[in-house]
């Protein structure tokens, strides 16, 4: 009669639940909030079919650039094949002060990674970059209307998608393919021709 009391279940009402049982069901409960937000947070990731980015000298929001997403969205269509077009947007401020290094890191990250073909400058920072080789490409090759004087470049301030930013920055549009270095995808190169096509049209 001893050895059966000293049993598994023995153990686990008189020892384990009697020692442990509200740190077991503490631990129990933090386990399924956790798993019930790693679940959730797989299943409503957004997986973006084109990304893009907005770097100049002066603030803008998102709720600025509806149209020009709604337009680049159009044009870019559905990439990854989910039912749906979605645009990554990266917005920076490289006028702002308190974050001069964060944002100049991440302008450098995002102009390094593959997926990131489509990029709009101001007049300062296109003529920066595009009046060096290795940065952007020459629209012409593209059949993409050009600037005078760089031709990896164009001007879209006064197209209707820009507009309605509402802003006094002259706004250039540049083209990356990485397809040339051996790296990215042509279907995003031809995503941000199409892109930049339609908003020149708009």
């Amino acid at each position: 009669m001893e050895n059966e009391n000293k049993g598994f279940r023995y153990w686990f009402i008189n020892i384990f639940w009697y020692h442990y049982g509200k740190l077991a069901l503490v631990l129990l409960a933090a386990l399924i909030v956790i798993t019930i937000f790693a679940v959730d947070s797989i299943r409503n990731k957004v997986e973006y079919d084109f990304n893009m980015a907005i770097c100049v000298e002066g603030a803008i929001s998102y709720n600025e650039t509806f149209e020009l997403q709604n337009i680049v969205s159009k044009a870019v269509g559905d990439l990854n094949g989910d039912g749906k077009s979605q645009i990554n947007l990266q917005i920076i401020d490289l006028a702002d002060p308190s974050n001069a290094e964060a944002n100049g890191y991440r302008l450098q990250l995002l102009m390094s990674q593959p997926e990131n073909t489509l990029f709009i400058f101001d007049e300062r920072y296109s003529t920066t970059f595009c009046s060096k080789e290795d940065y952007f490409d020459d629209l012409s090759e593209y059949g993409l209307p050009y600037d005078e004087r760089l031709n990896n470049r164009v001007n879209i301030t006064n197209t209707g998608a820009v507009r309605s930013i509402g802003s006094d920055i002259e706004f250039y549009a540049c083209l990356c393919d990485w397809t040339k270095v051996g790296k990215g995808k042509a279907e995003l190169t031809d995503a941000a021709v199409r892109a930049i096509s339609a908003i020149l049209d708009s």
